[in-house]
């Protein structure tokens, strides 16, 4: 089959239709192309002036970026400010917490003391009372010719003597001090030689050495030493301590204990003793009786 290519085209059998034909195309074609530019054109100017836009931002972003700066260092000098005033004032809180705290117990302490002088007060009425009926009872049996014959020894002296007992008394009940019953072994073993000093301790069994050590450790970090400390110390009963102190102190090894108030027991080693210095020798004793297996105490 023949195709008519010139058919197709709507191209005359003509040379000249051809050539309108063609001239047709390109003025079209040229048409085409100028709109195009022109499109591109307006693009251009468009993009340029859209560019124009974006570098007058960019002037203005660092411009503003530039003004901002300072301020930023000044949050930042107020943030600094502001946390060191934080500071400061958790600082001053601690302290005026503390010493309020110290307020308090001082006004406690104080609140005991009074009470306990408002007690003795009482004590002291009571006492002058008594006084003040004796004082009654002796100038009446001095007035009593019968009872003087049976009280012929008494004389001025020992009136003195039994007011000074009384004013004794009321002394040491107006102290704010505390009242004490000092209990002391037999202290013969300080004037022993250092070895058999060393030697009566070696006769002592395991526990009863381990629990005079406990004392003197106890008592070198400066704290009051009680029967619950020794015992929370070495895993005892409170009464286990009590009898192992006891036997010590019948056994003459230099622990003291001290009654405050008629209440409170306090345990002392005598300082003579530990003005010799023997602990180290005391802590080998007890590693030496101490059987094989036995872990070091790390507190001694």
């Amino acid at each position: 089959m023949q195709i008519n290519a010139k058919k197709i085209l709507g191209i005359g059998e003509t040379k000249d239709d051809f050539k309108e034909v063609v001239k047709a195309s390109f003025s079209r074609a040229k048409e085409h192309i100028a709109a195009v530019e022109e499109g591109i054109a307006e693009n251009k100017a468009e993009i340029l002036e859209q560019g124009k836009v974006i570098a007058m931002l960019k002037d203005d972003i660092c411009k503003a970026k530039a003004s901002l700066n300072p301020q930023k260092e000044l949050v930042l000098s107020l943030e600094k400010d502001i946390n060191e005033q934080k500071a400061l004032i958790s600082s001053q809180k601690t302290q005026f917490e503390l010493e309020l705290n110290s307020l308090k117990i001082g006004f406690s302490s104080e609140n005991d003391k009074i009470s306990t002088l408002f007690g003795k007060l009482d004590i002291i009425i009571k006492r002058l009372d008594e006084l003040e009926v004796k004082i009654g009872d002796i100038k009446s049996s001095i007035g009593n010719e019968g009872v003087y014959s049976n009280i012929h020894s008494f004389n001025i002296h020992s009136f003195t003597k039994q007011e000074e007992s009384v004013a004794e008394d009321i002394s040491s009940e107006l102290s704010l001090e505390p009242r004490k019953k000092v209990e002391k072994p037999d202290l013969a073993i300080l004037s022993a030689s250092r070895q058999e000093i060393l030697g009566r301790f070696s006769a002592l069994s395991k526990q009863e050495l381990r629990t005079f050590l406990t004392i003197y450790e106890l008592e070198d970090g400066k704290n009051s030493v009680s029967y619950v400390d020794v015992a929370k110390k070495l895993n005892l009963t409170e009464g286990c301590v009590r009898t192992y102190i006891s036997s010590l102190m019948k056994k003459g090894i230099p622990v003291e204990k001290v009654k405050l108030n008629n209440k409170t027991v306090v345990l002392h080693v005598s300082k003579e003793f530990m003005e010799l210095n023997l602990k180290n020798e005391l802590v080998a004793i007890y590693y030496d009786t101490a059987q094989p297996n036995q872990k070091k105490l790390g507190h001694f």
